[in-house]
């Protein structure tokens, strides 16, 4: 009689406050460019799920929008309620928790989600990242030791996650705490995020990059068509969406030099991860805020 392999899965949620680096960590360990970053505040807005199986062993990871303030605008206020801290943590399937803070730099947000984790009865890994940026490292170990006295952390990782190709320190803690269980997902199985969201994030991402302070607060994108072809690859129609005639001028740019350099980064980014050529076009529209309010579920 054949016996059946024993296997190793579960769910590790990662979460923080915005801009501490959750979603670079969430692309290195599933080793593929599935969740954006930028500087700019709340650039997450929808939970994200990543597939990474190895051998005997299936970590699903979800990369969560950062926590903010409840003080702030109506549509974050929104969004923060939609995916909030307590969703995740009222989850049984829950497996680990990673959550991520700044070097040193201590806020009221990471308060906030601290103080929801004494509830929490997973293992919860503290993983303190951009520590390459903390001038004085004097200041780190009475940090850390701050933070170790309000919790119990499963462990403490001291990490710069940009400059690590691949976190393995961290993947083996991960797989050391995985139950005996099946893998829900087929070993190919990567991402449940439809092409049509992974292309209208990449534009998003180079909205931020490129636009920085100057990105209108209502802008939103959506892709028109994505059409994959053998022969000659994607074809990629994709809309960026703003209230005002100005904010369009400020996306398109002198002679179109913005919305050129957008649209050449993100195909070739979208090249990067699909491994086909693509034709990519983009368009900025007008419309009311409404109309957008409506086709983005804000109302």
């Amino acid at each position: 009689m054949h016996e059946e392999k024993i296997t190793y899965c579960g769910y590790v949620e990662i979460i923080g406050r915005s801009n501490v680096g959750k979603s670079t960590l969430f692309n290195k360990l599933i080793c593929k460019k599935l969740s954006i970053v930028s500087d700019k505040p709340q650039t997450t807005w929808y939970s994200i799920i990543g597939v990474s199986t190895s051998g005997v062993h299936q970590i699903i990871y979800k990369d969560n929008p950062g926590i903010i303030k409840f003080t702030q605008k109506r549509m974050l206020n929104k969004l923060v309620e939609i995916n909030s801290i307590y969703d995740i943590l009222i989850k049984k399937i829950t497996t680990l928790i990673i959550f991520v803070v700044e070097g040193i730099k201590w806020t009221y947000d990471d308060q906030a989600v601290l103080n929801e984790l004494h509830d929490v009865f997973c293992p919860i890994i503290l993983l303190i990242n951009k520590v390459d940026e903390v001038y004085n490292k004097k200041l780190l170990l009475p940090h850390i030791q701050f933070l170790n006295n309000q919790i119990d952390f499963y462990v403490t990782l001291p990490v710069c996650i940009k400059n690590d190709t691949y976190p393995m320190k961290l993947v083996n803690i991960i797989k050391s705490i995985l139950p005996i269980a099946k893998h829900q997902f087929s070993k190919d199985y990567v991402t449940n995020c439809s092409q049509e969201f992974i292309v209208s994030e990449i534009i998003r991402e180079k909205l931020m990059w490129f636009l920085g302070g100057e990105l209108p607060y209502i802008s939103k994108v959506y892709v028109d068509q994505c059409e994959k072809n053998k022969s000659y690859g994607y074809k990629i129609y994709g809309s960026i969406v703003v209230k005002r005639e100005e904010h369009k001028k400020i996306i398109i740019g002198k002679q179109g030099d913005k919305i050129k350099k957008i649209s050449i980064a993100a195909r070739q980014d979208m090249e990067n991860l699909f491994k086909m050529a693509v034709h990519l076009e983009v368009w900025v529209k007008v419309k009311s805020e409404k109309f957008i309010a409506k086709r983005f579920g804000m109302i």
